[in-house]
């Protein structure tokens, strides 16, 4: 593991889980109730910071079969102050941008897919088809929506959707991108928010993109949390992917876990618990790439 890439395996599939950039603020801003004692007891219970918390922007490759695939690749361009990674790092393990088949977008919000664009004004990946929800594309090219972003967000966005006219696919319901990938629907956070679903031999990586925007909601879905669109799917949302993800022993992808941001979602009582990648491989055999847990870009 270097400080921004970690290489690992499922499957067949070649994965490597980067860190775009990092800020700190306030966990108020994920849990707005985090001063309720019960939360505070909680978050304490699990080492969770309750004040001031390191917030990680996380995006994914892999590499299925011939296809090169990215998923939600970071700020890029419209980082507004924080240093986006997430193309340097891909090109320093080895991946050339314009050999990428596939960028998919579980959603739209910048720090997602910013990293569409290229500082020079062009696409990041110009070879690619990007996947999205036909609701995440049709509703970022509406004034309506436009009139509520800043104007520089507006602006951004009007910028993304003439890049991309005639170089998407998109999806409404669970669709297969190629064997073995599919998008799952994940209502709740944003417009046409979406889930990714990668299978090879038998195992199974989940990418639950903003479903859990702080670990400790998988034990606590129906917590109030920020930035979501609609608390009641996106509560709904989680307990049908967290049961997914339980049931097929998934390793999961969080965007915004601690880097690398692996683990695994259990069933506990009624519920469910989140055992990030150190603890994973003890209770599961996962593995990293050869060498050891903390595998570095040169190991595989």
């Amino acid at each position: 593991m270097t400080e921004s890439a970690y290489r690992f395996r499922v499957g067949d599939l070649e994965c490597i889980a980067i860190r775009d950039a990092d800020e700190t603020f306030h966990v108020r801003e994920l849990l707005p109730d985090c001063d309720d004692p019960q939360v505070r007891e909680a978050l304490a219970l699990r080492g969770w910071p309750t004040e001031e918390i390191s917030y990680d922007f996380l995006g994914l490759f892999v590499r299925a079969g011939d296809h090169a695939i990215v998923v939600d690749p970071g700020w890029g361009p419209c980082a507004d102050g924080l240093e986006s990674r997430f193309v340097p790092t891909l090109r320093q393990a080895g991946v050339d941008p314009d050999d990428v088949a596939f960028v998919i977008l579980t959603h739209l919000d910048l720090d997602h897919a910013g990293g569409v664009m290229a500082p020079d004004g062009g696409l990041a990946f110009p070879n690619a088809r990007h996947v999205m929800a036909e609701e995440a594309w049709d509703g970022y090219r509406s004034e309506r929506i436009l009139s509520m972003c800043s104007p520089t967000d507006a602006e951004r966005y009007r910028t993304l959707a003439r890049l991309l006219e005639g170089r998407v696919l998109l999806t409404r319901d669970a669709t297969e991108v190629v064997a073995g990938v599919q998008t799952v629907p994940a209502p709740g956070h944003r417009m046409g928010h979406t889930a990714v679903e990668f299978v090879s031999k038998g195992e199974t990586l989940l990418h639950l993109a903003d479903t859990v925007l702080h670990p400790i909601v998988v034990e606590h879905p129906t917590w109030r949390t920020g930035y979501d669109s609609s608390q009641e799917r996106i509560r709904e949302t989680r307990r049908r992917l967290f049961d997914r993800a339980a049931q097929s022993r998934a390793l999961v992808f969080l965007s915004h876990a601690p880097f690398p941001g692996l683990g695994h979602i259990a069933s506990e009582g009624t519920g469910w618990r989140w055992f990030p990648l150190a603890h994973s491989e003890a209770l599961t055999g996962f593995r990293a790439c050869p060498g050891s847990p903390h595998a570095s870009l040169g190991d595989c």
